[in-house]
């Protein structure tokens, strides 16, 4: 259950794999690298310039990791070559790249349609990059752009803006939609790992330009201020590729009022926030003092009024924080 590594003819390492308990036997690799410029797909995709081809005594029963490297050469030439048509291959960081699997031989030019693999992780390694994917048999892997397969569909534009009360909202545009299937949208928090929230069924045909869009509602319950989405598109046969990640930064803010001040007998505190989740107030001393607390109090235009007749004459602070315990609002007040 060690990580095997398999080498180039220069020694250095081309992939690894790791069995996970299965019993492959003898195992031996071809690659091929091309010199030049980035090689490009029929559909005028673009993917890196070597592949390699992993061929074991016995094909895994279970998944097994394998893990492909790129170097920093290999990578800036994907990320900044453009195809015949003049467009860009859509890798802007090393997270955009992934794998590509399919059953041709070792050879110059990726052949049959691959399907996808998105990576586990994809991370520098000293000044060059690796790749690791879970996989459930061996045959040729290529790495390329997050649209490299086969698929004819295009898709010209991707693009999000934020509604009101922290809504998200997806547009999108298809042309050359043939075969396709669906498209499914996920949503991260970190820009790294996706998650499944809606699916879009396709309704396009042909050359003509196809419209489509997405509405999460979820957005502004979220724990952080910026969220990605990325789509899946599957065509009839289920291959599918990713589109570009692109993000939408929520409105986190919270409008907080006190009246009046200075007090004397009733402080009023009135909340306005875009988002759906709940806060809690403090109010302390300026020793620290908390002298008055409320939790699950709504963002949503709430307004609290406390007695505080029977406080003694100071100054105070009133501190706002989410269900993180992230300080989002102070306010200070005299109380006569």
């Amino acid at each position: 259950n060690l990580l095997v590594p398999i080498t180039g003819a220069d020694g250095n390492i081309l992939a690894e794999i790791k069995a996970n308990g299965n019993i492959l036997g003898t195992v031996t690799s071809s690659f091929y690298t091309k010199t030049g410029t980035v090689r490009e797909t029929s559909a005028k995709k673009l993917y890196a310039s070597r592949n390699i081809t992993v061929t074991p005594q016995n094909q895994p029963t279970t998944a097994v990791d394998i893990r492909l490297y790129l170097t920093s050469a290999e990578y800036n030439a994907l990320r900044t070559s453009t195809n015949s048509q003049g467009n860009l291959s859509g890798v802007n960081t090393i997270g955009d790249v992934v794998i590509l699997k399919n059953t041709d031989a070792c050879g110059s030019a990726l052949v049959n349609n691959p399907i996808t693999i998105t990576p586990q992780y994809a991370e520098s390694f000293g000044s060059n990059y690796v790749l690791q994917g879970s996989i459930t048999s061996f045959s040729t892997f290529y790495l390329g752009s997050p649209n490299s397969g086969i698929l004819p569909l295009q898709l010209l534009t991707f693009k999000g803006s934020l509604q009101e009360n922290n809504v998200a909202l997806m547009r999108w545009t298809i042309t050359n939609e043939i075969r396709t299937s669906h498209f499914v949208v996920e949503r991260s928090i970190d820009g790294n790992n996706f998650t499944s929230i809606g699916i879009v069924n396709a309704t396009g045909d042909g050359d003509a330009k196809s419209s489509y869009s997405f509405t999460d509602l979820n957005a502004g319950s979220q724990p952080v201020s910026i969220i990605y989405y990325r789509l899946k598109i599957f065509d009839k046969r289920g291959e599918y590729f990713n589109s570009k990640t692109i993000s939408i930064v929520l409105n986190k803010s919270i409008n907080v009022l006190l009246f009046p001040n200075p007090v004397k007998q009733i402080l009023n505190i009135t909340l306005a926030g875009s988002g759906t989740n709940s806060v809690m107030i403090q109010i302390m001393d300026l020793t620290g003092r908390i002298i008055h607390s409320e939790k699950n109090i709504s963002t949503q235009n709430s307004m609290i009024s406390i007695d505080v007749k029977y406080w003694r004459p100071q100054v105070c602070i009133l501190k706002v924080t989410n269900s993180r315990n992230e300080v989002i609002a102070t306010r200070k007040f005299e109380k006569i």
